[in-house]
C-alpha cells in the first residue's frame, strides 16, 4: 500500500520533529525549486535529494507519491510533535514519548517498538485524506 507508506513516513517525520524533512517536502510539492528550498528550509542538495528518494521509494509512481504526499502536508497540524530532542545535536536522536528511554534512532524506535500506538495517528490522517481527497471534497489549502 504505497499511500499508506507515505503516510506512515510523515506522519513519523511530524511525530519527531523533523521540520527540515517537513519544510522540504511542503516547499518541493508546491513547486518551488530546490535551489530556493535549500534557502528557504536550510537544507544541504543531499539532504533534499534523500528526502524525495524516500518519497519516490514508497510511491512505487512518482506522481501518485507527491499528489498523496501533498495532501497528507496540507493537514499535517493535527498530528502532534510528540518529541523534543532539544538539546540533542542529532536531531533523529532523543527521548521516546511513549517510553521515556533515550534512542540514538528515533525513527527506528518509533517505528518497531511502537507501531502499535502510532497507528492510530496514521489511521486519523488517512480518514482525513479519505474524506477530503477521496470522497471529492473540497480540499482547502493551508
Amino acid at each position: 500500500m504505497p499511500a499508506y507508506d507515505i503516510v506512515r513516513y510523515i506522519v513519523i517525520q511530524k511525530m519527531i520533529g523533523n521540520e527540515k524533512a517537513l519544510c522540504v517536502l511542503k516547499n518541493y510539492v508546491n513547486n518551488v525549486s530546490p535551489s530556493i528550498i535549500m534557502e528557504i528550509c536550510k537544507a544541504t542538495r543531499h539532504e533534499i535529494i534523500g528526502y524525495l528518494q524516500r518519497i519516490r521509494e514508497r510511491s512505487g509512481n512518482i506522481y501518485r507519491g507527491f499528489i498523496v504526499a501533498k495532501y497528507t502536508l496540507m493537514h499535517i497540524d493535527t498530528i502532534p510533535t510528540l518529541v523534543s530532542n532539544d538539546g540533542y545535536k542529532d536531531k533523529t536522536a532523543g527521548r521516546c514519548p511513549f517510553c521515556n528511554r533515550y534512542s540514538g534512532n528515533l525513527v527506528f524506535h518509533i517505528e518497531i517498538k511502537h507501531g502499535k500506538e502510532i497507528h492510530k495517528y496514521i489511521d486519523t490522517m488517512i480518514e482525513v485524506l479519505r474524506d477530503k481527497v477521496i470522497n471529492g471534497k473540497k480540499v482547502k489549502n493551508t
